[in-house]
């Protein structure tokens, strides 16, 4: 009951994004700048969300060269070539973040005194932790801008799932809450990093393309992150599988042991049996050898 619940309250939710987005977003004024900005700069994409927020745009298509004027003359290839890393990075922060979030902490985090409202905790920290790393860049001087910086932070990242792992099977549920909300606060940070430094150096055509890319890398690392999610289950049960495999492996190691303990016990109780027989036999076959060899000397010693 609680899962259809859920259900229903996240597709309301869902809808009521997709009518404020049709509807509402368009018109909001910093909404309208960057629009037409974005028109102004040449892009075509933006054109019939001005016209609805009932802003008249022309753009100017003699423009002077600019000395960003090269980068704009580049081809979608040399873009994405030139853009490979941030590709990368925004593949790689989706993969980790969903390779543990929600379903390894809603399934795996065993028992603990919370009850069923342990996976809840987790969840909402994670939530909340994520809201609050989405604004701290808005601070120049925690923001982080070098491209370097931000693959290293993301690679590192990912000692949070081998952390995950033992702290979940030997640690306590205050250090899962702390790892979770890491978790949160270092995805909403890095990916608030990345979106607004991307973009950087192009004009509107141009990172409208960088940006349906990187929606791209994120919606694949979201799907890996999610079939990779279903990792921590399989582990667990490659885990149990092997411990019955090894729990077979014994009791046919045992059964075979008792059985040639068996067939050797046979074999002597039966070359026990069969010796008497032996030895009765000769008896009965020289018996009459020795009275005829008896009656034959006192035969002969007959006057």
């Amino acid at each position: 009951m609680g899962a259809i619940i859920f259900l229903v309250i996240s597709v309301l939710f869902e809808l009521l994004c997709l009518l404020l987005n049709a509807f509402v977003f368009a018109k909001i004024p910093v909404v309208k700048y960057y629009h037409a900005k974005a028109a102004l700069e040449g892009s075509k994409t933006v054109m019939a969300d001005l016209a609805y927020a009932g802003v008249q745009v022309q753009q100017n298509e003699t423009a002077e060269e600019g000395p960003n004027d090269k980068l704009e003359r580049l081809s979608d290839k040399q873009l994405i070539l030139e853009n490979k890393d941030y590709a990368i990075i925004a593949f790689l922060i989706s993969l980790l973040t969903y390779s543990i979030f929600p379903g390894f902490l809603a399934e795996d985090t065993g028992k603990h005194g919370l009850g069923t409202w342990y996976a809840l905790v987790l969840l909402a920290m994670f939530n909340v932790w994520d809201l609050l790393g989405r604004y701290i860049p808005i601070v120049e001087s925690l923001k982080l801008e070098l491209r370097k910086g931000l693959m290293i932070a993301i690679v590192s990242r990912f000692a949070l799932v081998p952390a995950f792992y033992f702290t979940a099977k030997y640690g306590e549920q205050s250090c899962t809450i702390f790892l979770t909300s890491l978790l949160g606060l270092t995805n909403g940070y890095l990916s608030v990093c990345f979106f607004t430094i991307a973009p950087q150096g192009y004009k509107g055509p141009k990172q409208n393309a960088l940006g349906n890319l990187h929606a791209i890398c994120v919606l694949g690392g979201l799907v890996m992150g999610i079939t990779l999610d279903w990792m921590w289950l399989i582990a667990a049960l490659l885990v149990l599988a092997a411990q019955l495999g090894l729990a077979a492996m014994l009791a046919t190691a045992l059964l075979g042991l008792l059985q040639l303990l068996n067939i050797a016990a046979a074999k002597t109780y039966q070359n026990q049996t069969e010796e008497p027989s032996v030895t009765r036999k000769k008896g009965i076959t020289t018996e009459p050898t020795t009275l005829e060899s008896k009656l034959e000397d006192s035969l002969k010693n007959l006057p």
